[in-house]
């Protein structure tokens, strides 16, 4: 069995389990294995910025944290898919959740790879314009700090709504 159907193996809800079940087991590990990928990108990064830091280390932790978040991402919407076939009301509940927290991790993985493309353009002295932007003089380092807002306030959200995950899983 490769990865991915490994992945969206586990990541299906077992015959007689609860929803609450499905979500401790399934949602919770491939987010905390989304988090940990997170985390290795983030000391990646860090180190980029570093002088002397090898000059492709990051595209290369960069590529496999892609790989990882692909197949949770698998694993996501195959817990997804199975939720939506149960055509339960109370299973509809982490659907919800689900469609919540892959639109936080889309919004999270922009702000993540947007930032590391400003801290690339520092080294190359060029400023990159973000399209929403309304100020061309915008310096790099206020751009730097408004991604570096942004993802803690997507970190934050994201943290809101896996502990309204986890209370559902402990009044069940």
């Amino acid at each position: 069995m490769n990865e991915t159907a490994r992945v969206e193996s586990e990541s299906r809800p077992r015959q007689g389990e609860s929803v609450a079940q499905t979500l401790r087991r399934s949602l919770l590990q491939l987010d905390s294995r989304r988090g940990a990928a997170y985390g290795r990108l983030n000391q990646a990064l860090r180190g980029a910025t570093k002088p002397g830091a090898p000059p492709n280390h990051f595209q290369v932790v960069c590529a496999n944290v892609t790989e990882e978040l692909k197949l949770v991402s698998e694993g996501v919407m195959a817990l997804r898919t199975s939720l939506v076939e149960q055509k339960l009301p109370h299973w509809q509940t982490g659907v919800k959740w689900i469609d919540m927290l892959q639109d936080l991790e889309e919004k999270k993985l922009v702000a993540f790879v947007s930032l590391h493309a400003l801290h690339r353009s520092k080294d190359a002295g060029k400023l990159l314009a973000r399209p929403d932007s309304t100020s061309s003089s915008e310096t790099l380092q206020t751009k730097i700090s408004r991604y570096a807002k942004e993802l803690d306030e997507i970190d934050t959200e994201i943290r809101d709504l896996l502990q309204e995950v986890r209370e559902f899983i402990e009044e069940q």
